[in-house]
């Protein structure tokens, strides 16, 4: 419905997400608001300033509520989960378990990564129900989201050919050949772990036996759900974006205990010191480049790096290359002066797709890393099956593809098939010689191409095989 209002479509991703996140938020302060017991914490102002404004004093966080991808509706599905396992905990019943399962089929469905969580949290939670707790219960907490992520799959299956996301497989560790994005995902995690430093130091001063239990359900999966997210390549991680999902996961268990706390009795002078100790360690070392986070970062760095990686490079006449104008300039450009305005029918191939074809929607889009591409995804990138495309416009990978940009520079058909300039746009573009919309592509390229690079010669950086 959003696409309907009088705005771009960078102002309708960003507006998404922020109406997105401010519901995950609304039902994180609901779930809190409905268990809370503590007089302090029956005071909704006092409730709001502690459990929600300090994440919004985040900019981390800030940079995921309006980066227009699935980032919040994936908080708002795991929002949901935590809502609805408290909920049945509270009085667990037949009806209870089955809005639990619906809740955990719709965060699935929102992100994969989101499983363990899913079904872990409302099943320790099931365990912790006492005599409450029914065999009959697992029907709605397990058996009815598991039959519908079933019925999902099969359904992919048929439709795309592989049940499992294409991330599944291009963002799987060694799925790019000499690849060089040194997005470090330890990093990301301990950026996470500093936006949330306020919830850790409240599980920590809230800590008892009694509370360490109560937060078990929570910990154990979300632990089990980073020690996974470790293993995958985070691409446009964002400072963060694959974390950020799970905090209700660590907000509503963190607030609960300490609103059981405060009606507990207050902590010994030992207790007080070693949390207090602890705290100060969590402020210390929970920092991207810490003294615990670095040593860590590095052996990521070398764990996914390749080595003795060479640039492949284009002849062109021009002494100097091209200046960059930055990622997000030649998205825009490329997206919005270019690729928007060719014909329906027309079809375009690059690694950079979202806003592409998000403002492009009437465009046919070759993913060119396959993570909207079966062919390529499930299998490898093979020039052949691009030649038979036939792309109109080619806009070259990122460089860090390196051999997926070497396989394309050295085979004689991109040269014999399309005018390829350098450079241009940050990675390169390819015109098909044969396009039947060449003509207008050549002309909105010169247009952006003389807005970006003022007075250069754009023949200079026609490239030769």
């Amino acid at each position: 419905p959003l696409t309907y209002l009088p705005l771009g479509p960078k102002q309708v991703l960003a507006l998404a997400s922020w109406s997105t996140c401010l519901v995950a938020l609304a039902i994180i302060y609901k779930t809190l608001r409905s268990h809370a017991r503590s007089p302090l914490l029956a005071n909704a102002g006092i409730l709001l300033l502690i459990a929600i404004a300090p994440i919004l004093l985040s900019t981390s966080f800030g940079i995921q509520a309006t980066n227009g991808m699935d980032t919040m509706l994936s908080l708002c599905a795991n929002a949901l989960v935590v809502f609805c396992a408290l909920r049945f905990l509270e009085a667990p019943s037949s009806g209870r378990a089955l809005g639990c399962g619906a809740a955990t089929f719709f965060a699935v469905l929102a992100r994969p990564e989101n499983g363990l969580c899913a079904f872990l949290v409302p099943f320790l939670i099931w365990l912790q129900s006492g005599r409450d707790r029914r065999i009959q219960h697992h029907g709605g907490l397990v058996l009815v989201p598991a039959a519908g992520i079933a019925v999902h799959l099969m359904v992919c299956y048929a439709y795309f050919g592989t049940a499992l996301p294409l991330s599944f497989f291009v963002k799987s560790p060694n799925a790019y050949a000499e690849f060089l994005n040194r997005e470090n995902a330890v990093t990301y995690l301990f950026t996470f772990a500093s936006a949330s430093i306020f919830y850790v130091i409240v599980a920590i001063s809230a800590s008892s036996a009694r509370q360490l239990r109560a937060m078990a359900p929570f910990v154990i999966p979300l632990g089990l759900t980073f020690a996974y997210l470790l293993t995958v390549r985070q691409i446009m991680g964002f400072e963060g974006r694959l974390y950020f999902p799970f905090l209700p996961y660590l907000i509503v268990p963190a607030i609960l205990a300490f609103d059981a706390r405060l009606r507990e009795a207050a902590p010994g002078a030992i207790e007080a010191a070693w949390k207090g100790a602890a705290v100060l360690a969590g402020l210390i070392f929970l920092q991207p480049g810490s003294l615990v986070a670095a040593p860590m970062e590095g052996a990521y760095l070398k764990l996914i790096g390749p080595i003795d990686v060479v640039h492949p490079s284009l002849r062109i006449k021009a002494e100097e290359h091209l200046p960059s104008v930055g990622r997000v300039t030649a998205i825009r450009a490329i997206s919005e002066d270019i690729v928007s305005k060719l014909p329906h029918g027309a079809v375009v191939a690059a690694s950079e797709v979202g806003y592409l074809g998000a403002t492009a929607q009437h465009v046919s889009i070759i993913d060119l890393v396959g993570l909207n591409d079966t062919t390529i995804g499930l299998g490898q990138f093979s020039m052949d099956y691009l030649m038979e495309k036939r792309p109109d416009l080619i806009w070259f990978p990122h460089p860090d593809y390196v051999a997926l940009r070497k396989a394309m520079f050295e085979d004689p058909r991109l040269f014999e098939r399309y005018t390829v300039i350098a450079d241009a746009f940050d990675y390169g573009i390819a015109i098909g010689k044969d396009s039947p919309y060449r003509e207008d592509i050549e002309s909105r390229v010169a247009d952006t191409f003389d807005a970006l690079y003022g007075e250069r010669d754009l023949s200079a950086y026609i490239a030769s095989s």
